[in-house]
C-alpha cells in the first residue's frame, strides 16, 4: 500500500468520525445523558482506532521494508555485482591486486586505483576498490593513532589522495547506491513522520490532548 493510499484511508476514517461526532452535539452540548454520550463516543471512536492502528501498521511494514533495503545497501555482499566468470576472475587475481595495494607507496597506490577506475574492467575495479580500501582504513587508524603533528599532516595527505581515488571507483562501481540510499532514507523519514500525524490526530480525536492539556494547566495553577 502507497503512503497516498494509506493516508487517504485514515482521512476518510477520520471525516467519517468527525461527521458521526457532530450529530452528538448541540451548541456545543452532548445531546445525550452522559453515559449514552460515553457509549455512542467508543461506538465512533473504535472504527477510527482500528483504522488508524492498520494505517499505523502498514507504516511499520513499509519501514522495516526500507530498512532491509538499507541494510542490502550499507552491509550486502559487495561481490553480488560480479558475474561467476568475474568472481572467477577475481579470485584468480587477487593476492597479486592485495599484494600492491599492501605495499606500494601512497603515491603509487593512488596511481594504480587511477589507472584502474580508467581501465573500465570491473575486476580490476572492483579488486583496486576492495584492497584499495583496506589500506585507506590502515592509514586511518593510523592516523587516529599518531600524536605527531608532521606525520600527522602525511597520514592526511595520503589518506585524501588514495580516498578520492577509491571514491572515483566506487561511483563506477555502484552508481546509483548513493541516490538509492537517500531515496530509501526519506521513506522511512516520510513513513515515521506520517505515523506521529496519525497518532496525533487520533490523541486530539479520542480528547487525550484534551486532557493532558487540562491536567498540566491544574498543576500550573496548584504551583501558585
Amino acid at each position: 500500500m502507497s503512503f497516498e493510499q494509506i493516508q487517504s484511508k485514515a482521512d476518510r476514517a477520520l471525516e467519517r468520525f468527525e461527521s458521526a461526532k457532530v450529530k452528538l452535539y448541540r451548541d456545543d452540548k452532548p445531546v445525550f445523558a452522559p453515559d449514552v454520550h460515553e457509549e455512542k463516543m467508543k461506538e465512533i471512536m473504535d472504527p477510527l482506532t482500528t483504522a488508524i492502528d492498520e494505517a499505523s501498521a502498514a507504516l511499520e511494514a513499509e519501514i522495516d521494508s526500507a530498512k532491509a533495503e538499507l541494510a542490502v545497501i550499507n552491509h550486502g555482499d559487495p561481490a553480488a555485482i560480479l558475474s561467476d566468470s568475474e568472481l572467477a576472475t577475481a579470485n584468480k587475481r587477487a593476492a597479486f591486486v592485495k599484494e600492491d595495494c599492501a605495499d606500494l607507496s601512497a603515491a603509487e597506490l593512488a596511481g594504480r586505483l587511477a589507472a584502474a577506475a580508467a581501465s573500465n574492467d570491473r575486476v580490476t575495479q572492483w579488486l583496486h576498490w576492495r584492497y584499495g580500501t583496506r589500506r585507506a582504513d590502515e592509514l586511518q587508524e593510523q592516523l587516529r593513532t599518531t600524536s605527531t603533528r608532521g606525520k600527522q599532516a602525511q597520514i592526511a595527505s595520503e589518506l585524501g589522495e588514495i580516498t578520492k581515488q577509491l571514491t572515483a571507483l566506487k561511483a563506477d562501481l555502484f552508481p546509483n547506491q548513493d541516490s538509492a540510499r537517500a531515496g530509501i532514507t526519506e521513506r522511512i523519514t516520510a513513513a515515521q513522520k506520517m505515523q506521529h500525524e496519525l497518532a496525533k490526530r487520533l490523541r486530539i480525536a479520542d480528547g487525550t490532548d484534551a486532557r493532558d492539556l487540562a491536567i498540566l494547566k491544574r498543576r500550573v495553577h496548584n504551583l501558585f
